[in-house]
C-alpha cells in the first residue's frame, strides 16, 4: 500500500543514485520520489473530485454550500501544501447527448425525460423511456439493468452539467487559484483525469465507469491513478457532490483497501456538499465509511490532531517489547577481497557480531529479526561475513529461533536501492512490491537497530524510506548504528551530512555499545 520508491525515475544514472544527504537535495529544485524519500516525506494524496464551477452557487448541478467547501480547500493547499505530495482531480466532461441526460432519452411521445427523473430497466424493456438512437437501446437496456443488479444505483437523469467547452466544466475560480498557487511555489503539476466523455455509461466512482464499453478504454479502470492511491500514505478525499462521486469513489475504495489500512483514506467532511435531496444519502455515506475504518474529519482536526502526520498509526498496544535488527546486506563481497568491497565494512561486522553475542548470553534484545539481501546467488560472495555469520548461528541456535531473509535485487529490468521496495516497481513481480508485512512487523518492535552495507547506497535509502511510513513521534525508536556501517568511496562527507539530518528528524544515531544504554542514548 505504500510508495516511497514507486515513482524512481527511471532516467537516472548510477551516479545519481549514489549522490544522497543534502548533496542530492541541493542538485534538484523538484521534490521528486527520491528527494522524498531523503527528507522522510510522507507520501500524501490530496483526490480531489469534480471541484467544476456547475457544482456550485449558480450551477446546474450546484450542491448545498458547496461555496463554503470550495474556500476550505482552498485555504488547505494554502496552509498545507507543502504536506501533499500529490493531487489527483478527476473532472466530468460531457456532451449533450449522453446517457444520464435527458437528450438521449425519448418516450412514446417523443418527450425528453426532466431532470432527476428516475429510469428502471422495466421502463426500458416497456418502452416506457428508449433511446432516442434506436441502435443504442441494447447497450442502454444492459446499462440500466447493471445498475439495478446488485441494488446499489438506479438510472438517475441528470441536468446537462459540465459541459465540454462551457465554463461549467471549469474548475471554481477559489480552488483553481488554490491548485495554480500550489503548482508554483512547489514546482509540481496537478493530475488532471477527464470522465463521462462515454456516452453509453457514467462514472458513479471516479475510479471506473458503471459498466465498460468496448471503443472506451476510458471506461475500465484507472490502473494509474489507483496505483497511486495504493502508493499513498494517506489519501484525502474530498470535492462535489458528497452524495454522490465522492461517496461512490470511497466506498469502492474501501472494498478493495486493506482493513488495516482504511484509517489512511480520509474523507474531509466539511470539504463536500451534497446535492439537493440527498443530504440523508451523504450521512448515511459518512457513517457507513467511519464505521469500517475510514477517517472521516474536517480540514481542521485533520491538521490539529496530527492526523497527516500520522500516516501509518501505531497502536502502543501491539508493540512488542523486543528490538528487531535490521541487518542489510553483511555479505562477504561487501568486505574485504570482495567485488564490492566497502572499506571499513570489516570492523562494522566485527562489532557487529558482538552486539549479538553479548546480546544473546544475557538475553537482552527480544526477538532479533536479521534482514540479508544477497550479492550473485551461489558465489562465495554471496555467503555471510564469516565472524558476523557464526555469530548469527549462534543466536538462532540460542534463542531457537530462525533468522527472516529478505532476497532483494533479484530482477534483472530493476535496481533496489532500498530493502523495502525495488526502484522502479513491475507489476508482475511481487518482488519489487512494496513491503508491507516487513513494516509492520518492525513497528511492533520497542526499537529497530540499523547496520549493514553499505550506509550510503543500501542503508541511507532503507532508512529514508522507513522515515516515509513511520510515525513522526516514533522515530526516536529507530536506531542506526554508525559505527556498524561504512560508506562507499567518495561519499563519507554527504553520509555524515545525512546522519545529522537523522538526528534533527528525531532518529536515534549511535554506536553499537551505546545500544542498550538508555542513559546515553536519553542523551542524544
Amino acid at each position: 500500500m505504500s510508495k516511497a520508491f514507486a515513482g524512481l525515475l527511471a532516467e537516472q544514472s548510477t551516479d545519481e543514485r549514489l549522490v544522497t544527504g543534502t548533496a542530492w537535495l541541493q542538485k534538484k529544485q523538484d521534490a521528486t520520489p527520491t528527494e522524498r524519500m531523503l527528507r522522510g516525506k510522507p507520501h500524501v494524496v490530496l483526490l480531489l473530485i469534480n471541484p467544476q464551477v456547475d457544482f456550485y452557487s449558480g450551477g446546474s448541478m450546484a450542491a448545498i454550500g458547496s461555496d463554503d467547501t470550495a474556500y476550505k480547500i482552498a485555504a488547505l493547499l494554502e496552509a498545507h501544501g507543502e504536506d501533499i505530495t500529490q493531487v489527483i482531480v478527476p473532472m466530468d466532461m460531457r456532451q449533450p447527448y449522453h446517457i444520464s441526460h435527458p437528450n438521449f432519452w425519448i418516450s412514446g411521445y417523443g418527450d425528453s425525460p426532466k431532470p432527476f427523473t428516475v429510469i428502471s430497466a422495466e421502463d426500458v424493456q416497456h418502452g416506457v423511456w428508449s433511446p432516442a438512437v434506436t441502435k443504442h437501446f441494447s447497450q442502454a437496456l444492459h446499462y440500466v439493468q447493471h445498475l439495478e443488479k446488485d441494488g446499489k444505483y438506479k438510472l438517475t437523469i441528470w441536468p446537462e452539467h459540465c459541459m465540454i467547452g462551457t465554463n461549467g466544466s471549469n474548475i471554481t475560480p477559489p480552488i483553481s487559484a488554490a491548485l495554480h498557487s500550489w503548482c508554483v511555489k512547489y514546482q509540481k503539476t496537478v493530475d488532471f483525469v477527464y470522465k463521462n466523455m462515454c456516452p453509453l455509461t457514467e462514472f458513479y466512482s471516479v475510479l471506473q465507469a458503471a459498466t465498460v464499453v468496448a471503443g472506451y478504454p476510458e471506461t475500465k479502470l484507472n490502473e494509474k491513478m489507483c496505483k497511486s492511491l495504493q502508493l499513498a500514505e494517506k489519501v484525502i478525499i474530498c470535492g462535489q457532490p458528497l452524495s454522490h462521486a465522492v461517496n461512490y469513489t470511497t466506498r469502492e475504495l474501501v472494498e478493495w483497501w486493506p482493513v488495516e489500512h482504511r484509517h489512511r483514506l480520509v474523507v474531509l467532511a466539511d470539504s463536500s456538499a451534497a446535492l439537493l435531496g440527498f443530504e440523508v444519502a451523504a450521512q448515511q455515506f459518512l457513517q457507513d465509511v467511519k464505521a469500517k475504518g475510514v477517517t472521516v474529519c474536517t480540514v481542521t482536526e485533520l491538521f490539529s490532531s496530527n492526523k497527516m502526520l500520522e500516516h501509518l498509526a501505531i497502536d502502543v498496544n501491539k508493540v512488542t517489547h523486543h528490538t528487531a535488527l535490521l541487518l542489510i546486506n553483511p555479505q562477504a563481497d561487501f568486505h574485504s577481497g570482495g567485488v564490492s568491497m566497502v572499506e571499513g565494512a570489516d570492523d562494522d561486522s566485527v562489532r557487529l557480531a558482538q552486539l549479538l553475542k553479548e546480546k544473546t548470553a544475557r538475553g537482552r534484545g527480544g526477538v532479533l529479526t536479521i534482514q540479508a539481501d544477497h550479492c550473485v546467488i551461489g558465489t562465495v560472495g554471496h555467503s555471510i561475513y564469516d565472524q558476523l555469520n557464526l555469530q548469527i548461528t549462534a543466536w538462532s541456535r540460542y534463542r531457537r529461533e530462525n533468522v527472516q531473509y529478505l532476497n532483494i535485487d533479484t530482477n534483472p529490468y530493476t535496481t533496489q536501492a532500498s530493502i523495502f521496495e525495488a526502484d522502479v516497481v513491475l507489476p508482475e513481480d511481487p518482488a519489487t512490491h512494496f513491503k508491507s508485512d516487513l513494516v509492520d512487523s518492525l513497528l511492533k518492535a520497542s526499537r529497530v537497530l540499523i547496520g549493514g552495507q553499505p550506509l550510503s547506497t543500501a542503508v541511507i535509502p532503507s532508512v529514508a524510506h522507513l522515515l516515509e511510513v513511520w510515525p513522526v513521534e516514533e522515530r526516536h525508536r529507530l536506531v542506526v548504528l554508525e559505527d556498524a556501517c561504512s560508506s562507499t568511496h567518495g561519499n563519507k562527507a554527504d553520509d555524515l551530512a545525512y546522519l545529522e539530518e537523522l538526528k534533527a528528524m528525531g532518529v536515534t544515531v549511535c554506536k553499537c555499545a551505546d545500544t542498550f544504554d538508555d542513559a546515553k542514548l536519553d542523551q542524544k
